[in-house]
Protein backbone atom coordinates (compact mmCIF):
# COMPACT_ATOMS: atom_id res chain seq x y z
CA UNK A 1 0.00 0.00 0.00
CA UNK A 2 1.64 3.26 -1.16
CA UNK A 3 0.01 6.70 -0.64
CA UNK A 4 1.32 10.11 -2.03
CA UNK A 5 3.76 10.27 1.68
CA UNK A 6 5.17 7.28 0.68
CA UNK A 7 9.19 7.43 0.00
CA UNK A 8 10.87 6.18 -2.55
CA UNK A 9 13.61 4.42 -1.61
CA UNK A 10 16.85 2.75 -3.79
CA UNK A 11 19.10 0.36 -2.47
CA UNK A 12 22.58 -0.80 -3.91
CA UNK A 13 24.34 -4.08 -3.85
CA UNK A 14 27.11 -2.49 -1.26
CA UNK A 15 23.56 -2.17 0.92
CA UNK A 16 22.40 -5.53 0.43
CA UNK A 17 25.88 -7.18 0.96
CA UNK A 18 26.39 -5.85 4.45
CA UNK A 19 23.28 -8.01 5.42
CA UNK A 20 22.88 -10.76 2.69
CA UNK A 21 20.31 -12.14 5.25
CA UNK A 22 18.21 -9.33 5.94
CA UNK A 23 18.19 -10.56 9.37
CA UNK A 24 19.69 -6.89 10.72
CA UNK A 25 17.85 -4.42 12.60
CA UNK A 26 18.10 -2.18 10.14
CA UNK A 27 16.35 -4.37 7.56
CA UNK A 28 13.70 -5.46 9.74
CA UNK A 29 12.56 -1.69 10.12
CA UNK A 30 12.82 -1.10 6.32
CA UNK A 31 10.65 -3.82 6.19
CA UNK A 32 8.28 -2.97 9.03
CA UNK A 33 8.47 0.67 7.07
CA UNK A 34 7.40 -1.25 3.61
CA UNK A 35 4.83 -2.77 5.09
CA UNK A 36 3.13 -0.13 6.27
CA UNK A 37 3.63 2.27 2.81
CA UNK A 38 5.91 4.64 4.54
CA UNK A 39 8.30 3.62 1.62
CA UNK A 40 8.56 1.99 -1.46
CA UNK A 41 11.64 0.13 -2.09
CA UNK A 42 13.87 0.36 -5.50
CA UNK A 43 16.39 -1.95 -6.79
CA UNK A 44 18.45 -1.48 -10.17
CA UNK A 45 18.79 -4.71 -11.58
CA UNK A 46 22.84 -4.66 -12.15
CA UNK A 47 22.52 -3.99 -8.54
CA UNK A 48 20.33 -7.48 -8.26
CA UNK A 49 23.20 -9.31 -9.95
CA UNK A 50 26.15 -8.21 -8.77
CA UNK A 51 24.54 -8.73 -5.27
CA UNK A 52 23.65 -12.14 -5.96
CA UNK A 53 27.13 -13.25 -7.79
CA UNK A 54 28.76 -11.92 -5.13
CA UNK A 55 26.80 -14.55 -2.65
CA UNK A 56 27.03 -17.25 -5.44
CA UNK A 57 30.80 -16.59 -5.70
CA UNK A 58 31.52 -16.55 -1.60
CA UNK A 59 29.11 -20.10 -1.49
CA UNK A 60 31.52 -21.67 -4.07
CA UNK A 61 34.63 -20.88 -2.20
CA UNK A 62 33.29 -22.18 0.99
CA UNK A 63 32.71 -25.41 -0.72
CA UNK A 64 36.03 -25.71 -2.72
CA UNK A 65 38.05 -25.08 0.44
CA UNK A 66 36.40 -27.92 1.95
CA UNK A 67 36.67 -30.41 -1.40
CA UNK A 68 40.01 -29.52 -1.43
CA UNK A 69 40.33 -30.86 2.29
CA UNK A 70 39.05 -33.79 1.65
CA UNK A 71 40.87 -34.18 -1.72
CA UNK A 72 43.75 -33.53 0.35
CA UNK A 73 43.24 -36.32 2.75
CA UNK A 74 42.87 -38.85 -0.61
CA UNK A 75 46.79 -38.12 -1.18
CA UNK A 76 47.97 -40.44 2.26
CA UNK A 77 47.36 -44.27 2.33
CA UNK A 78 43.75 -43.59 4.53
CA UNK A 79 41.48 -47.02 4.73
CA UNK A 80 39.52 -47.38 2.00
CA UNK A 81 36.08 -46.95 4.04
CA UNK A 82 37.16 -43.29 4.53
CA UNK A 83 38.25 -43.05 0.70
CA UNK A 84 34.42 -43.73 0.02
CA UNK A 85 33.44 -42.10 2.25
CA UNK A 86 35.23 -39.16 1.05
CA UNK A 87 33.97 -39.77 -2.61
CA UNK A 88 30.35 -39.42 -1.43
CA UNK A 89 31.14 -36.21 0.77
CA UNK A 90 32.08 -34.46 -2.43
CA UNK A 91 29.38 -35.96 -4.24
CA UNK A 92 27.27 -34.89 -1.84
CA UNK A 93 29.18 -31.45 -1.84
CA UNK A 94 28.53 -30.23 -5.37
CA UNK A 95 24.83 -31.09 -5.27
CA UNK A 96 24.17 -29.08 -1.84
CA UNK A 97 26.33 -25.93 -3.40
CA UNK A 98 24.02 -25.46 -6.23
CA UNK A 99 21.06 -25.97 -3.64
CA UNK A 100 22.35 -23.56 -1.11
CA UNK A 101 22.60 -20.77 -4.44
CA UNK A 102 19.05 -21.52 -5.12
CA UNK A 103 18.26 -20.97 -1.73
CA UNK A 104 19.69 -17.75 -1.54
CA UNK A 105 17.77 -16.65 -5.19
CA UNK A 106 14.41 -17.60 -3.90
CA UNK A 107 15.00 -15.76 -0.36
CA UNK A 108 15.53 -12.76 -2.66
CA UNK A 109 12.97 -13.33 -4.51
CA UNK A 110 10.58 -14.03 -1.47
CA UNK A 111 11.41 -11.19 -0.11
CA UNK A 112 11.22 -8.60 -2.97
CA UNK A 113 7.65 -9.85 -3.59
CA UNK A 114 6.68 -9.98 0.30
CA UNK A 115 7.61 -6.41 0.59
CA UNK A 116 6.58 -4.93 -3.06
CA UNK A 117 10.36 -4.27 -4.31
CA UNK A 118 10.62 -3.28 -7.68
CA UNK A 119 13.07 -4.30 -9.75
CA UNK A 120 14.43 -1.88 -12.04
CA UNK A 121 15.26 -3.40 -15.54
CA UNK A 122 18.06 -1.97 -17.61
CA UNK A 123 16.59 -0.28 -20.85
CA UNK A 124 18.38 -0.02 -23.86
CA UNK A 125 19.68 3.71 -23.78
CA UNK A 126 21.26 2.77 -20.55
CA UNK A 127 24.00 1.31 -22.45
CA UNK A 128 24.31 4.62 -24.82
CA UNK A 129 24.08 6.67 -21.20
CA UNK A 130 27.18 4.58 -19.99
CA UNK A 131 28.91 5.14 -22.84
CA UNK A 132 28.88 9.23 -22.79
CA UNK A 133 29.78 8.81 -19.55
CA UNK A 134 32.49 6.38 -20.03
CA UNK A 135 34.22 8.48 -22.43
CA UNK A 136 34.00 11.92 -20.40
CA UNK A 137 34.63 10.82 -17.14
CA UNK A 138 31.64 12.06 -15.57
CA UNK A 139 29.63 10.55 -12.66
CA UNK A 140 29.87 7.88 -11.28
CA UNK A 141 32.88 7.66 -12.98
CA UNK A 142 36.10 8.61 -10.89
CA UNK A 143 38.30 9.36 -14.25
CA UNK A 144 37.90 9.01 -18.37
CA UNK A 145 37.55 4.85 -19.21
CA UNK A 146 37.58 3.57 -15.75
CA UNK A 147 36.28 0.22 -16.55
CA UNK A 148 35.60 -1.02 -13.05
CA UNK A 149 32.54 1.69 -12.92
CA UNK A 150 30.44 0.37 -15.49
CA UNK A 151 28.38 -1.66 -13.21
CA UNK A 152 27.56 1.68 -11.10
CA UNK A 153 26.86 3.65 -14.47
CA UNK A 154 24.04 1.34 -15.30
CA UNK A 155 22.96 1.76 -11.62
CA UNK A 156 23.09 5.44 -11.78
CA UNK A 157 20.88 5.14 -15.26
CA UNK A 158 18.05 2.95 -13.68
CA UNK A 159 18.57 5.79 -10.49
CA UNK A 160 18.42 8.47 -12.77
CA UNK A 161 15.08 7.05 -14.65
CA UNK A 162 13.77 6.61 -10.93
CA UNK A 163 14.30 10.14 -10.21
CA UNK A 164 11.96 11.43 -13.58
CA UNK A 165 9.38 9.79 -12.42
CA UNK A 166 9.26 9.97 -8.54
CA UNK A 167 9.24 13.59 -6.79
CA UNK A 168 11.50 12.74 -3.99
CA UNK A 169 14.61 9.76 -4.39
CA UNK A 170 16.82 8.45 -1.34
CA UNK A 171 19.34 6.29 -3.01
CA UNK A 172 21.36 4.20 -0.21
CA UNK A 173 24.33 2.93 -1.24
CA UNK A 174 27.74 1.66 0.47
CA UNK A 175 29.58 2.56 -2.89
CA UNK A 176 31.41 5.76 -2.78
CA UNK A 177 31.39 6.78 -6.77
CA UNK A 178 27.67 6.37 -6.25
CA UNK A 179 27.55 8.93 -3.59
CA UNK A 180 29.55 11.20 -4.99
CA UNK A 181 27.24 11.21 -8.04
CA UNK A 182 24.35 11.77 -6.09
CA UNK A 183 25.91 15.53 -5.23
CA UNK A 184 25.75 16.34 -9.05
CA UNK A 185 22.80 14.42 -9.84
CA UNK A 186 19.08 15.38 -10.14
CA UNK A 187 18.05 17.96 -7.42
CA UNK A 188 15.25 15.09 -5.88
CA UNK A 189 17.61 12.88 -5.02
CA UNK A 190 19.40 12.05 -1.55
CA UNK A 191 22.44 9.63 -1.30
CA UNK A 192 22.88 8.05 2.45
CA UNK A 193 25.75 5.68 3.17
CA UNK A 194 23.99 2.96 5.21
CA UNK A 195 20.69 1.94 6.47
CA UNK A 196 21.29 3.40 9.53
CA UNK A 197 21.79 6.84 8.59
CA UNK A 198 18.72 6.83 6.83
CA UNK A 199 16.67 5.63 9.43
CA UNK A 200 17.88 8.07 11.90
CA UNK A 201 18.26 11.24 9.21
CA UNK A 202 14.85 10.55 8.50
CA UNK A 203 13.11 10.35 11.55
CA UNK A 204 11.97 6.65 11.44
CA UNK A 205 13.86 5.61 14.47
CA UNK A 206 11.66 8.03 16.28
CA UNK A 207 8.38 7.14 14.78
CA UNK A 208 9.05 3.59 15.51
CA UNK A 209 9.96 4.26 18.53
CA UNK A 210 6.67 6.85 19.23
CA UNK A 211 4.48 3.88 19.04
CA UNK A 212 5.58 2.28 22.77
CA UNK A 213 5.47 3.20 26.05
CA UNK A 214 9.22 4.43 27.42
CA UNK A 215 8.20 3.08 30.88
CA UNK A 216 7.89 -0.29 29.52
CA UNK A 217 10.75 -0.02 27.56
CA UNK A 218 13.04 1.13 30.35
CA UNK A 219 11.49 -2.48 32.25
CA UNK A 220 12.49 -4.34 29.26
CA UNK A 221 15.99 -2.46 29.07
CA UNK A 222 16.17 -3.36 32.65
CA UNK A 223 16.08 -6.78 32.37
CA UNK A 224 17.81 -7.26 28.86
CA UNK A 225 20.91 -5.21 30.62
CA UNK A 226 20.97 -7.98 33.87
CA UNK A 227 20.39 -11.02 31.37
CA UNK A 228 23.60 -10.01 29.34
CA UNK A 229 25.31 -9.23 32.15
CA UNK A 230 24.79 -12.20 34.38
CA UNK A 231 24.34 -14.85 32.01
CA UNK A 232 26.92 -15.78 29.54
CA UNK A 233 24.95 -14.63 26.30
CA UNK A 234 28.30 -12.62 25.21
CA UNK A 235 30.14 -15.49 25.93
CA UNK A 236 28.55 -17.99 23.57
CA UNK A 237 28.09 -15.03 21.24
CA UNK A 238 32.45 -14.95 21.29
CA UNK A 239 32.28 -18.57 20.84
CA UNK A 240 30.24 -18.67 17.45
CA UNK A 241 31.26 -15.45 16.11
CA UNK A 242 35.59 -14.93 17.46
CA UNK A 243 37.34 -18.14 15.60
CA UNK A 244 38.39 -17.36 12.63
CA UNK A 245 38.18 -13.31 12.61
CA UNK A 246 41.51 -11.47 11.90
CA UNK A 247 42.85 -8.38 13.21
CA UNK A 248 45.80 -5.83 12.55
CA UNK A 249 48.97 -6.87 14.11
CA UNK A 250 52.11 -4.34 13.51
CA UNK A 251 55.32 -5.29 15.83
CA UNK A 252 57.16 -7.54 16.80
CA UNK A 253 55.75 -8.92 13.38
CA UNK A 254 54.17 -6.90 11.24
CA UNK A 255 51.01 -8.42 9.52
CA UNK A 256 47.35 -10.08 9.51
CA UNK A 257 46.52 -12.53 12.52
CA UNK A 258 43.93 -14.78 13.15
CA UNK A 259 42.38 -15.27 16.42
CA UNK A 260 42.19 -18.52 17.44
CA UNK A 261 41.39 -18.71 20.99
CA UNK A 262 40.36 -16.26 23.62
CA UNK A 263 39.27 -15.77 27.21
CA UNK A 264 35.76 -14.95 29.05
CA UNK A 265 35.81 -11.44 28.38
CA UNK A 266 37.98 -9.27 30.83
CA UNK A 267 34.52 -6.62 30.64
CA UNK A 268 31.15 -6.01 29.05
CA UNK A 269 30.09 -2.45 28.67
CA UNK A 270 26.56 -1.73 27.67
CA UNK A 271 25.51 1.26 25.28
CA UNK A 272 22.73 2.93 27.49
CA UNK A 273 21.09 3.52 24.06
CA UNK A 274 18.42 0.78 23.02
CA UNK A 275 16.78 0.97 19.22
CA UNK A 276 13.45 -0.24 18.77
CA UNK A 277 12.96 -1.53 14.87
CA UNK A 278 9.57 -1.76 14.95
CA UNK A 279 7.70 -5.07 15.60
CA UNK A 280 8.90 -6.27 18.97
CA UNK A 281 12.99 -5.69 17.60
CA UNK A 282 14.99 -4.34 20.18
CA UNK A 283 19.00 -3.79 19.59
CA UNK A 284 21.03 -3.61 22.43
CA UNK A 285 24.78 -2.08 21.55
CA UNK A 286 27.54 -3.35 23.87
CA UNK A 287 31.20 -3.44 23.72
CA UNK A 288 33.65 -6.11 25.52
CA UNK A 289 37.40 -6.71 25.57
CA UNK A 290 39.41 -10.06 25.99
CA UNK A 291 42.41 -11.55 25.90
CA UNK A 292 42.75 -13.44 22.59
CA UNK A 293 45.39 -15.71 20.98
CA UNK A 294 46.20 -15.05 17.59
CA UNK A 295 48.50 -16.35 15.22
CA UNK A 296 50.32 -15.73 12.09
CA UNK A 297 52.26 -17.70 9.15
CA UNK A 298 55.17 -16.66 7.31
CA UNK A 299 58.54 -17.73 6.31
CA UNK A 300 61.36 -18.65 8.81
CA UNK A 301 63.72 -15.71 6.94
CA UNK A 302 61.30 -13.24 7.44
CA UNK A 303 61.61 -13.20 11.29
CA UNK A 304 65.29 -12.06 11.29
CA UNK A 305 66.05 -10.32 15.01
CA UNK A 306 62.74 -12.00 16.03
CA UNK A 307 62.81 -14.05 19.42
CA UNK A 308 60.37 -15.41 21.66
CA UNK A 309 59.17 -13.61 24.52
CA UNK A 310 56.35 -14.21 27.32
CA UNK A 311 53.95 -13.52 25.04
CA UNK A 312 54.99 -14.22 21.56
CA UNK A 313 55.84 -18.03 20.79
CA UNK A 314 57.59 -19.13 17.30
CA UNK A 315 56.47 -22.33 16.14
CA UNK A 316 58.70 -24.38 13.53
CA UNK A 317 56.38 -25.86 10.25
CA UNK A 318 57.04 -27.29 7.49
CA UNK A 319 58.93 -26.55 4.58
CA UNK A 320 60.82 -23.66 6.43
CA UNK A 321 57.50 -22.19 7.40
CA UNK A 322 56.75 -20.98 11.14
CA UNK A 323 53.71 -19.91 13.14
CA UNK A 324 53.72 -16.64 15.38
CA UNK A 325 51.31 -17.20 18.33
CA UNK A 326 50.64 -14.48 20.54
CA UNK A 327 48.44 -12.70 23.34
CA UNK A 328 46.66 -9.98 22.93
CA UNK A 329 43.99 -7.83 24.89
CA UNK A 330 41.15 -7.22 21.40
CA UNK A 331 38.62 -4.74 22.14
CA UNK A 332 35.22 -5.74 20.67
CA UNK A 333 32.05 -3.70 19.59
CA UNK A 334 28.65 -5.46 17.92
CA UNK A 335 24.61 -5.36 19.12
CA UNK A 336 22.24 -8.13 20.12
CA UNK A 337 18.70 -8.77 18.56
CA UNK A 338 15.73 -9.20 20.88
CA UNK A 339 12.59 -10.51 19.62
CA UNK A 340 10.01 -9.72 22.31
CA UNK A 341 5.98 -9.49 22.16
CA UNK A 342 5.07 -5.78 21.02
CA UNK A 343 2.20 -6.08 23.81
CA UNK A 344 5.20 -6.03 25.97
CA UNK A 345 6.12 -2.35 24.53
CA UNK A 346 2.85 -0.49 23.92
CA UNK A 347 0.70 -1.19 26.93
CA UNK A 348 1.28 -1.06 31.12
CA UNK A 349 2.09 -4.52 32.46
CA UNK A 350 2.48 -5.58 36.14
CA UNK A 351 6.46 -6.39 35.95
CA UNK A 352 6.35 -9.92 37.38
CA UNK A 353 4.51 -9.91 33.75
CA UNK A 354 7.15 -8.84 31.57
CA UNK A 355 9.58 -10.84 33.24
CA UNK A 356 7.22 -13.98 32.36
CA UNK A 357 6.80 -13.18 28.72
CA UNK A 358 10.81 -12.04 28.74
CA UNK A 359 11.89 -15.41 29.61
CA UNK A 360 11.61 -16.91 26.37
CA UNK A 361 12.86 -13.70 24.79
CA UNK A 362 14.51 -14.69 21.40
CA UNK A 363 18.48 -13.24 20.74
CA UNK A 364 20.15 -13.02 18.12
CA UNK A 365 23.59 -11.48 17.00
CA UNK A 366 23.48 -8.47 14.47
CA UNK A 367 26.84 -7.70 14.40
CA UNK A 368 30.12 -7.89 15.96
CA UNK A 369 33.17 -5.99 15.44
CA UNK A 370 36.58 -6.21 16.06
CA UNK A 371 38.91 -3.40 16.81
CA UNK A 372 42.20 -3.54 14.16
CA UNK A 373 39.62 -5.51 11.25
CA UNK A 374 38.94 -3.91 7.90
CA UNK A 375 36.02 -1.51 8.32
CA UNK A 376 36.32 -1.68 11.59
CA UNK A 377 33.28 -0.05 13.77
CA UNK A 378 34.85 -0.06 16.98
CA UNK A 379 35.94 3.40 17.53
CA UNK A 380 38.80 5.06 18.72
CA UNK A 381 36.30 6.31 21.22
CA UNK A 382 35.17 3.14 22.29
CA UNK A 383 38.95 1.81 22.67
CA UNK A 384 40.08 4.49 24.74
CA UNK A 385 36.94 4.01 26.87
CA UNK A 386 37.91 0.41 27.65
CA UNK A 387 41.58 1.54 27.80
CA UNK A 388 40.99 3.56 30.01
CA UNK A 389 38.84 1.42 32.04
CA UNK A 390 41.44 -1.32 31.95
CA UNK A 391 43.89 1.60 33.62
CA UNK A 392 41.69 2.47 36.56
CA UNK A 393 41.53 -1.41 37.65
CA UNK A 394 45.00 -1.74 37.41
CA UNK A 395 45.97 1.20 39.46
CA UNK A 396 43.19 -0.30 42.16
CA UNK A 397 44.68 -3.59 41.92
CA UNK A 398 48.32 -2.32 42.53
CA UNK A 399 49.86 -2.74 39.21
CA UNK A 400 51.89 0.25 38.56
CA UNK A 401 53.37 -0.58 35.76
CA UNK A 402 53.83 2.14 33.29
CA UNK A 403 57.09 1.10 31.34
CA UNK A 404 56.50 0.58 27.55
CA UNK A 405 58.09 -1.30 25.41
CA UNK A 406 60.82 1.20 23.39
CA UNK A 407 61.04 -1.06 20.55
CA UNK A 408 57.62 -1.55 20.15
CA UNK A 409 57.05 2.39 19.98
CA UNK A 410 59.67 2.97 17.93
CA UNK A 411 58.40 0.61 15.14
CA UNK A 412 54.97 2.56 15.29
CA UNK A 413 56.22 5.56 15.12
CA UNK A 414 57.61 4.55 11.91
CA UNK A 415 54.80 3.32 10.53
CA UNK A 416 53.39 7.10 10.78
CA UNK A 417 51.78 8.24 6.98
CA UNK A 418 51.16 11.65 6.16
CA UNK A 419 47.69 12.55 4.96
CA UNK A 420 45.77 14.87 3.42
CA UNK A 421 44.03 17.48 6.04
CA UNK A 422 39.88 16.95 4.80
CA UNK A 423 38.31 20.13 3.35
CA UNK A 424 35.72 20.24 5.73
CA UNK A 425 38.48 21.03 7.99
CA UNK A 426 40.16 23.87 6.23
CA UNK A 427 39.79 27.41 7.48
CA UNK A 428 40.37 29.14 10.62
CA UNK A 429 40.18 27.45 14.04
CA UNK A 430 40.46 29.80 16.81
CA UNK A 431 43.77 31.24 16.16
CA UNK A 432 44.67 28.53 13.85
CA UNK A 433 44.17 28.67 10.58
CA UNK A 434 44.30 24.99 8.45
CA UNK A 435 44.74 25.92 4.77
CA UNK A 436 44.11 23.46 1.77
CA UNK A 437 46.40 21.03 0.78
CA UNK A 438 47.40 20.96 4.49
CA UNK A 439 48.92 17.48 5.71
CA UNK A 440 49.06 15.62 8.84
CA UNK A 441 51.46 12.74 10.23
CA UNK A 442 49.44 10.14 11.72
CA UNK A 443 50.42 6.72 13.29
CA UNK A 444 48.33 3.71 14.21
CA UNK A 445 47.48 3.78 17.90
CA UNK A 446 49.64 1.84 20.06
CA UNK A 447 48.23 -1.76 21.32
CA UNK A 448 45.48 -1.69 24.36
CA UNK A 449 48.36 -3.19 26.70
CA UNK A 450 50.79 0.17 26.05
CA UNK A 451 47.47 2.68 25.64
CA UNK A 452 46.87 1.36 28.98
CA UNK A 453 50.71 2.16 30.47
CA UNK A 454 50.30 5.52 28.71
CA UNK A 455 46.82 6.07 30.19
CA UNK A 456 47.80 4.95 33.84
CA UNK A 457 50.80 7.28 33.63
CA UNK A 458 48.31 10.39 33.14
CA UNK A 459 46.00 9.03 35.75
CA UNK A 460 49.19 8.49 38.24
CA UNK A 461 50.60 11.91 37.48
CA UNK A 462 46.95 13.57 37.85
CA UNK A 463 47.02 12.00 41.71
CA UNK A 464 50.25 13.01 41.97
CA UNK A 465 49.34 16.60 41.42
CA UNK A 466 46.28 17.05 43.57
CA UNK A 467 48.47 15.19 46.61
Amino acid sequence: MTTENTLTVILDSEVLKRDPSRRKGPFLALNRLAKIGKIKIYIPEIAVREFLSDQQSKIRTVFEKNKSSFNSLKKYPIPQQLRDTLDELNQSFEQSEQDTIDVIKQSFDKWCEKHNITIEIVQKDHATNMLDSYFSGSPPFKKIKSREDIPDAFIWASVSDICKKQPDVFLITGDNNLRSACFHGPKNLTGFSSLEEFLEKKGFISELRNSILETQLSLVYEYIQSKILESNLIDKVFEEDLNGRHTAVFYPFQGTYQISSFSKPVKILLDNHITYYGDGILSMPFSARAICDLKHVTEKDNLEGIQETNNLSIIPLENEFVELQLLRTIVFAGSILFGIKTSLLEKEMPYKEILKELETTETVLEYLSIYGESDSKVTTDLFNEHANDEALEQIKNGNLDIEIDKDEEKKRTQLARWFEVPKDMVGKHGEFEIKEGAKVKIAPLPRFEEWVKILKKGILDKMGESK
